[in-house]
Order: structure tokens, then C-alpha cells, then sequence
């Protein structure tokens, strides 16, 4: 039996590995903005959550943002974003598979009425809060457990952002942060939300940023197109952005202001997943696929052997090299 060189063996694993099929993952994003609430009268009026919610899908359609396609990413501003309407889009996020990633944003109200926490769409009204707004329980419980998708991650831009999530410090009985701890997670999958503010706080607007945005997601957008810094593999990572956003968002807050905001992640929030890219850099194949599936190996191998010069050494009487390409 003539043996066979190493590194050729080695290369015939990978194009095996490479050529097995698997699934293609797929990015969705259901992206909401509302400016006006006109029936809550000029105090409540927010005038920059849609340019926050046409920004954030701009940005996610790029291949520092990873590459949404534009087909995928349903933006809806103002108007449109009507109780129907939100409920009409989280149920087609329901099309994500078990191997896909889905983002959430919604800039926009929050209100707690009766003991309880609502998002408020644009007709929303009010007097009947509790039948023209959606709860926030019920929102976190559509965008995580009635999703089978392998990355879910919620952005809200809103005041009373943590109460969602934590529940308001005067209403002991409100504490959605139990709900969102125990929403149904199954083995592998990530579900995670960064919220603007915590509870009892306000989530500012300011004029001055880019010609107006909200704190949050203006500082957001920044850490997630580089100034959060970047791990050495060329990833912006949910911790990355969150620390940034945290430390940018409060003294800003502070310094226009004169009050603190201050955002923080979810139970369950992942620092290490993977957010962003950095611009012209290679990227590292560990933050390419779904941890501990087959299909991570596949993905990992096929992305190797398509971008990456493999130089081979061959061990054979002549001792020549080869620079192979696939």
C-alpha cells in the first residue's frame, strides 16, 4: 500500500466535509419605529424613532452588519406600525428556521398601565391602553418562544425599556424579567434583548446626534460599526456593544440631561455572540455557525476551503509544494 501524503489526506477531509450538504441559514429582522403618538398629546411626542429604525436596517443590510438581505428585513415606521400590522410581522418571523438568526428592534413608547408594561403602536390610544397596546409579556413570548430560530435578538429603544424586563420598582407585581427568564429556550438556542434604559428612567432623544436620534440607538449603531472595538477574530460582540453603549449612553444622559440612563441586557444576554463585523478584516470561522450543531463543522470547513490559500507541503520523493485554491 503506497501511503498517502498527510496533507493531502488532510484536504480530501475538508472538500468531503465541504461538499456535505446542509442548511443555508437564514437572517430576518422585523424593524419598528415610531415617532409622533399624536392622541397622547405634544409631551409625549417622539420626533427621531423612525430615523433610529431606518438607520438600524440600513445598517444590518450592509456586510458590516452581516448581510440581511434587504428582502428580509421589514421595516415598519409611523403609521404603518398599527397593532395589526406588528402582530401581521411577528407571526411571518415565525418563517425563521432552527438555523437562522432573527433581530427585533422597536423604537418607540413604553407605558405601564394597570400593573402592567405595553409597547405602544401607532394607534394605540389613550384611554384603552390595555386593548390598543401590547404587552410586553406577550411581545417577549411571540419573538422568543413562538420562534424556532437558532439567534434571537431583541433591541428596544423605549422609556420604561427595563421595566419590560425587570418590572417597575413601585409595581413588585409587574416583574417581566421572571417572564423573559422563563421563556422556552431549547438547547442551543440564544435568546437574548438589550434594553435603553432601566426601569423608572427616561430613553432620551437628542437633536445634536446626527441630526437627531435616540441615545440608545444612536450609540448602538456606533459601537456596532467599530467604536465598541472588536475582538481579535474581527467580531464586535454583544458584550462589546453593550459596554460601549452603556458608558456613551450615560454620559451623554448626564451631560445634556442632568439624569442617568442607562442601558443593560436580558437574563440569558450572550457578551460573546457575534453583533458585527469590522470593517476590512478577515473574519474568523468560529463565530460563522450555530455552536455544537453538525452543521457549524460544514459551514466552517466549506468557508475555509473557498476564502482561504492552503499551503501544502507535500512529503513525496521530490519534496515539492503546492499552493492549492479551491
Amino acid at each position: 500500500m503506497i501511503p498517502r501524503p498527510r496533507a493531502l489526506l488532510l484536504l480530501a477531509v475538508l472538500s468531503a466535509a465541504a461538499e456535505q450538504p446542509y442548511a443555508q441559514p437564514q437572517k430576518f429582522a422585523l424593524v419598528i419605529g415610531i415617532s409622533g403618538y399624536e392622541p397622547f398629546g405634544p409631551d409625549a411626542a417622539i420626533r427621531y424613532a423612525d430615523r433610529d429604525a431606518s438607520d438600524f436596517a440600513a445598517f444590518i443590510k450592509t456586510a458590516q452588519g452581516d448581510s440581511f438581505p434587504a428582502g428580509n428585513v421589514h421595516l415598519v415606521t409611523n403609521k404603518a406600525a398599527s397593532r395589526r400590522r406588528i402582530f401581521s410581522e411577528l407571526r411571518w418571523l415565525q418563517s425563521a428556521g432552527s438555523n437562522d438568526k432573527v433581530y427585533v428592534f422597536f423604537a418607540g413608547h413604553g407605558i405601564e398601565f394597570d400593573n402592567e408594561t405595553y409597547l405602544l403602536p401607532a394607534d394605540a390610544t389613550r384611554d384603552t391602553i390595555d386593548s390598543t397596546g401590547i404587552p410586553m409579556r406577550d411581545f417577549f413570548y411571540r419573538v422568543t418562544s413562538k420562534l424556532s430560530a437558532m439567534q434571537i435578538v431583541v433591541f428596544i429603544d423605549a422609556c420604561h425599556a427595563a421595566a419590560a424586563a425587570e418590572g417597575a420598582r413601585d409595581s413588585p407585581s409587574v416583574n417581566v424579567q421572571k417572564e423573559w427568564a422563563g421563556i422556552d429556550v431549547r438547547q442551543g438556542q440564544v435568546a437574548m434583548a438589550l434594553f435603553s434604559s432601566l426601569a423608572n428612567q427616561r430613553s432620551w432623544e437628542d437633536s445634536l446626534l446626527g441630526g437627531g436620534h435616540g441615545l440608545f440607538t444612536w450609540y448602538l449603531l456606533r459601537g456596532l460599526k467599530g467604536d465598541a472595538g472588536s475582538s481579535p477574530d474581527g467580531w464586535i460582540t454583544a458584550g462589546d456593544v453593550l459596554d460601549y453603549t452603556k458608558k456613551e449612553v450615560e454620559s451623554r444622559s448626564l451631560q445634556m440631561f442632568r439624569v442617568r440612563q442607562t442601558p443593560f441586557g436580558s437574563s440569558r444576554f450572550r457578551p460573546d455572540l457575534p453583533l458585527a463585523r469590522t470593517a476590512g478584516k478577515r473574519l474568523a470561522l468560529a463565530h460563522t455557525c450555530a455552536s455544537g450543531t453538525s452543521t457549524c463543522l460544514q459551514r466552517g470547513v466549506a468557508s475555509f476551503i473557498s476564502t482561504t490559500w492552503i499551503k501544502v507541503k507535500l512529503t513525496t520523493t521530490k519534496g515539492r509544494s503546492s499552493r492549492i485554491k479551491q
